[in-house]
């Protein structure tokens, strides 16, 4: 894929995750509800990648003292 499909991809990507939120949302009767599970798990989706980067900084970087 070049680049601009990419960046297109991504735009259409976000609309679309915001109106599964919004539909889940409206079904389960608890936008707020949806919306916190979805930052929730986003949250623990990112940690593993944080977590891994940090570590690597500290391996690779940081311990060069």
């Amino acid at each position: 894929m070049n680049r601009a499909a990419i960046f297109q991809a991504r735009h259409v990507g976000f609309i679309l995750a915001v109106l599964t939120i919004a539909a889940v949302g409206v079904a389960a009767g608890s936008v707020s509800t949806v919306l916190y599970a979805g930052l929730g798990g986003a949250a623990l989706g990112f940690w593993s990648g944080l977590a891994a980067n940090f570590f690597r900084l500290w391996r690779e970087e940081w311990s060069k003292d």
